[in-house]
């Protein structure tokens, strides 16, 4: 996308302030934490939050585990959360319960009563689907995935505890940031280094973010153009759409599944033809197994293709997806 190609022209002045280790005593490792500590000041400032409050990881998987060693209490979470999101929560709490979600993929907002922590998204990650955190917060803390969220939404979604992952904002998959909104974490250097990217990473995304230009426009453009083009899919015989429309959604995501058509062969044919979707659960793309979010939501696992649309995606792109579709799925069959 944009953002990564245009985060890609500082990458030589980065790399040459960025490559010594930040725990050193001479100028190159002074010159490194610079570069990262003026990068974390940024979002600091675009975020509203204060420098320490933001740490930056290495990976989602570690994002997940440090996160989720601030939870306590009673914890309920999302059944549709992210896998390692599940089980860096039940690492953490062992006696973690799974809350509710309806056919959509909302959570039920009655199963979270009691709950000292939620954890849960600001988006899920195949449906696109969004939940009242506002309301969620009212009654226990929120731990919340908003890997999907930042970058492509305006506002902050809220929340105690903020996973963001670079990618999402068309920066290094590699680089993750968690925001702690309410009070700056208890950190040592030594496991703050441990957590972090490759600096000069950390330096690309948060150049990636500042390239996302307007947010706002982007996301009415391609939230009304993936509407459209759900209403299109929902009339082909033998596709459901798993999306409900009429509520809060994020504008770049959409599920859908085709009867009798294995969705790894369907997703094979859509490449050939110059589109790129997944096929199976978002966690585990590698080996096509089924959705557990679907599976969650009480609907046919098996067979789910995933759109996650590129920042840099048109309605035109859309369009054309929307009438390749068809001649994809008997191409199949």
């Amino acid at each position: 996308g944009q953002p990564w190609v245009g985060a890609a022209q500082i990458l030589p002045a980065a790399a040459g302030l960025g490559w010594s280790m930040m725990s050193g005593r001479h100028f190159e490792a002074s010159r490194t934490r610079a570069l990262v500590e003026t990068s974390l000041d940024s979002l600091a400032k675009s975020w509203s939050v204060p420098v320490a409050s933001i740490v930056a990881v290495n990976n989602l998987g570690n994002a997940f585990g440090f996160a989720t060693e601030s939870l306590e209490g009673q914890v309920r979470f999302s059944p549709t959360n992210r896998l390692g999101l599940i089980a860096a929560t039940r690492s953490a709490c062992s006696e973690a319960t799974a809350l509710q979600v309806d056919s959509a993929g909302y959570v039920i907002q009655d199963t979270a009563d009691g709950a000292d922590w939620l954890v849960v998204q600001a988006g899920n990650h195949e449906t696109g689907s969004v939940d009242d955190l506002q309301a969620l917060g009212k009654s226990a803390r929120l731990l919340v995935d908003a890997s999907e969220w930042a970058g492509r939404m305006e506002s902050s979604p809220g929340g105690n505890i903020i996973i963001t992952r670079a990618s999402s904002w068309g920066g290094p998959v590699s680089v993750c940031f968690v925001v702690f909104a309410d009070s700056p974490p208890s950190l040592t250097p030594q496991k703050r280094q441990k957590l972090s990217p490759d600096p000069v990473l950390t330096a690309l995304a948060v150049s990636a973010l500042e390239q996302c230009g307007d947010v706002a426009a982007r996301g009415r453009v391609q939230a009304e153009t993936l509407e459209t083009l759900g209403g299109q899919l929902a009339k082909v015989e033998g596709i459901t759409v798993h999306a409900d429309f009429d509520r809060p959604r994020l504008p770049h995501l959409l599920t859908f599944s085709v009867a009798g058509i294995d969705a790894e062969a369907l997703c094979i044919e859509l490449d050939r033809q110059g589109f790129a979707v997944g096929a199976g659960s978002a966690c585990l793309s590698e080996n096509s197994q089924s959705s557990h979010v679907l599976a969650a939501m009480g609907v046919e696992s098996s067979g789910g293709i995933r759109l996650s649309l590129p920042l840099s995606a048109t309605a035109a792109d859309l369009e054309a997806f929307g009438a390749a579709i068809g001649d994809a799925i008997d191409a199949v069959r």
